[in-house]
């Protein structure tokens, strides 16, 4: 109890650090709870909650409630008050927050497709549905939302319980925060604030492994586990700022064999020391060309010219959709003329490649000159590649497009994909309307 006696003294000091960093109320969610905190409840309270529901709440979450405040101020759109949403995951709570808690951190994908098959592969009743539902998270105290109805709850009772954990409504596998207690976990929030570092994730808060740099990079250095190793090097890649006694350590590491260490470091050089994180990114580029241009477009934008010749040398093995989008992205970010290297992608069989590349294209200043490709790409049989194609010509005024427009016309009698939207928004710039097109009384 002295132990908690002194985070609960620790947190009350912290609160209004975070508030102070964050005045502007910037951060996801904090322009709903304001980092304020509801009064405490009494022990009363607590005790008849867990009376009226057969529970025992987690110690450190209990001292929260009683001696720090009852709801408010927290991870996202903060924490719920006492005793309320709890049929946030139970049509009746009454029943199954007692009940034990099926899951675990260990869980793996498989276990849980195990656990959520008979929701996913047979047409059950609402009731039976519902039942499922509420067995699949029997266990957990709705703590808190994210917003679009994912949840942090607590878990109530076996070998976990005190963890906080994150549930998706769509029933994806549930990410467990790696924090030991709710404490642990709330006052990490605090410190996320005031560091800063919190903003590096666009308030996304709970889902890696955090804590300060020396901590994460001991871990890394005497833990034997990949995985572990992975989870230290993702933390302090959602940090502001690294040592660089820190960054010297791990540029020392030279994982043998393990392409997702090897990214990650690569990843993490880049953004803290670009000359070390380029050397070992160029290294990745015959075996994770996706991987490498992600990592550009992540961590290093503002270096983007510096991998056009990467680009130029490596574009025929570009064979999907994702990569040629993430190629585009760093090519945008350069002056020059990319033009030539995505002509043959504008007119690949795979259809997101050629959406890509007229995207793409259509963002160069001198865009005019790839007028023929364009063109191309209103005659396409797809109709969304048509719509890209139209919205890139939208404001070029050239004359030889209006025969285009009326084969356009002509062949979408009615909307479909926003085609017509899109021609309506060209036809403007021609000085026409869809409606005297189609009369074709235009000089």
């Amino acid at each position: 109890m002295d132990h908690l006696a002194a985070q609960i003294a620790r947190i009350k000091v912290k609160l209004p650090a975070a508030r102070a960093a964050d005045e502007n109320l910037q951060l996801f969610g904090a322009d709903s709870h304001r980092y304020q905190l509801h009064s405490p409840a009494p022990e009363a309270a607590l005790q008849q909650l867990e009376a009226t529901y057969g529970i025992q709440l987690p110690e450190a979450y209990r001292c929260f409630v009683r001696e720090v405040g009852n709801g408010g101020a927290g991870p996202f759109y903060g924490i719920y008050p006492l005793g309320s949403d709890l049929d946030e995951l139970s049509t009746n709570p009454q029943r199954y927050l007692r009940q034990p808690c099926r899951l675990h951190p260990a869980m793996t994908l498989a276990q849980w497709q195990e656990l959520t098959r008979p929701m996913e592969e047979e047409e059950l009743p609402d009731e039976a549905f519902d039942q499922a539902m509420s067995e699949l998270y029997a266990g957990l105290l709705p703590l808190g939302t994210q917003g679009c109805t994912i949840l942090h709850a607590l878990v109530l009772n076996g070998p976990f319980a005190g963890r906080v954990v994150n549930i998706h409504p769509d029933r994806y596998l549930p990410s467990f925060a790696y924090e030991a207690t709710f404490l642990d976990w709330y006052e990490r929030w605090l410190d996320e604030v005031a560091s800063g570092d919190l903003s590096q994730g666009e308030g996304c808060f709970g889902y890696n492994r955090g804590g300060p740099e020396t901590t994460l990079l001991h871990l890394f250095q005497t833990t034997t586990e990949a995985d572990v190793r992975a989870e230290c090097l993702t933390g302090l890649l959602g940090k502001r700022h690294v040592s660089q006694p820190v960054v010297q350590a791990l540029a020392a590491y030279h994982p043998a064999g393990d392409s997702r260490l090897a990214l990650l470091l690569a990843q993490l050089l880049l953004r803290f020391d670009y000359a070390q994180g380029r050397l070992r990114l160029l290294a990745l580029v015959p075996d994770n060309l996706l991987g490498v241009l992600e990592s550009i477009r992540w961590y290093a934008k503002s270096h983007s010219a510096d991998w056009l010749p990467v680009i130029t040398a490596n574009v025929s093995r570009i064979q999907d959709d994702k990569t040629l989008r993430f190629a585009t992205y760093v090519l945008e970010e350069t002056t020059a003329d990319y033009g030539p290297l995505l002509l043959p992608f504008a007119a690949s069989p795979d259809y997101g490649q050629r959406i890509t590349a007229l995207h793409a294209l259509a963002k160069l200043p001198d865009k005019a000159r790839y007028l023929a490709t364009f063109i191309a790409g209103l005659h396409d049989p797809e109709p969304g590649v048509v719509r890209t194609a139209l919205q890139a010509v939208h404001d070029l005024a050239d004359p030889q497009l209006r025969p285009h427009y009326q084969a356009i016309a002509a062949r979408y009698p009615v909307e479909k994909d926003y085609v017509l939207v899109n021609l309506g928004l060209a036809l403007k710039t021609q000085g026409l309307s869809l409606e005297r097109l189609r009369r074709r009384k235009y000089d």
